[in-house]
């Protein structure tokens, strides 16, 4: 499998638009819906991310209900600003 650095750069900056955007905890489903994409490439990108201090893991407790999913930090909306 060739991989496209150009493509997954995209990618990657899609989901933090899409995390910037919606400033609340996005669940995984939402972010694989965006980037149609199988959920192993999504998982990638999603610890790419990650890995570069851009995004976080998170939990929401509401109504007795646990989400789990992601949010971006102070690192991925200077990311998002700056560009």
């Amino acid at each position: 499998m060739s991989v496209n650095i150009e493509e997954y750069k995209k990618i990657q900056g899609e989901i933090l638009k899409l995390l910037f955007d919606n400033a609340k905890l996005t669940t995984f489903n939402e972010i694989s819906a965006l980037t149609k994409k199988p959920k192993s490439e999504t998982e990638y990108h999603l610890d790419v991310l990650k890995g570069q201090g851009l995004i976080q893991n998170k939990l929401s407790v509401g109504g007795g209900v646990v989400t789990r999913g992601f949010e971006i930090t102070a690192g991925g909306r200077k990311t998002i600003m700056e560009k």
